[in-house]
């Protein structure tokens, strides 16, 4: 009765919209109420992950070098809201600023990089996936509607198919909302995911590749682990970019 109930609401929700989806998602939010945080040890952002995973919780995370050293120390809890886990990590992560709000838990360094801020704050007029689509291929249509955006002038595409071991998940469009904002947004669908964005000293106006990650708990658990808190800058390997003639 449960799983009927709250597909009946996501259903009724997905036609809504992007901010009535916010808020709807208060409503099945329940479900995150009692988190496994057994995995709440080690390298604070593999720890997170691994939490995310264990429970198909919807996170958005902003990394820098401090949560990919900084050890967790195991709560006395094995279970815990997902509030509660929003709190644990800020009083073990004291850098950091971690909220549950809007149904996904998100942790960003408290000096954030202004770079990172702005391309988090970057508002974005109009967004448009298809249906369906995987979480992974509609962030990286956001990264092609952001440059479009910013460079009108500019062809902007992808080249690459569907892998077929991702969820895909009904598309869904937006008006005048913020990069962090869709990000969010998509990590919410479907069976959940987690966003990645590496904070960068450079302009993120001026760089070639996707600044932000995307990974479902469907097919991309083992990619995410592997990638979290690699040594090199790189993102999620994204299909070849290229210019329509």
């Amino acid at each position: 009765m449960l799983i009927r109930k709250l597909s009946f609401l996501i259903t009724i929700c997905i036609g809504l919209g992007i901010e009535s989806i916010a808020v709807c998602q208060d409503k099945t939010a329940n479900k995150f109420d009692s988190l496994s945080v057994t995995s709440l040890n080690g390298v604070a952002a593999k720890a997170i992950a691994q939490v995310a995973i264990d429970n198909h919780l919807p996170v958005g995370l902003v990394l820098d070098k401090n949560v990919c050293t900084i050890q967790l120390h195991s709560p006395n809890a094995a279970e815990m809201s997902a509030a509660q886990l929003a709190s644990e990590l800020n009083r073990q992560l004291a850098s950091y600023d971690f909220t549950w709000t809007n149904g996904i838990l998100t942790g960003r360094p408290r000096a954030l990089n202004p770079n990172t801020a702005d391309l988090l704050g970057y508002r974005i007029r109009e967004f448009k996936t298809n249906n369906p689509d995987t979480h992974l291929f509609m962030a990286e249509t956001l990264w092609m509607f952001t440059r479009g955006q910013l460079y009108p002038d500019q062809g902007t595409g992808f080249m690459g198919g569907v892998p077929p071991h991702e969820e895909t998940i009904a598309g869904f469009s937006a008006s005048d909302q913020t990069v962090e904002q869709i990000l969010d947004h998509i990590a919410r669908l479907g069976s959940g995911a987690v966003w990645i964005v590496k904070t960068r000293p450079t302009d993120w106006r001026k760089i070639g590749t996707i600044p932000f990650a995307m990974f479902d708990f469907v097919g991309d658990a083992d990619e995410l682990s592997r990638f979290i808190c690699a040594d090199d800058e790189g993102t999620q390997s994204p299909p070849q970019p290229y210019s329509p003639q």
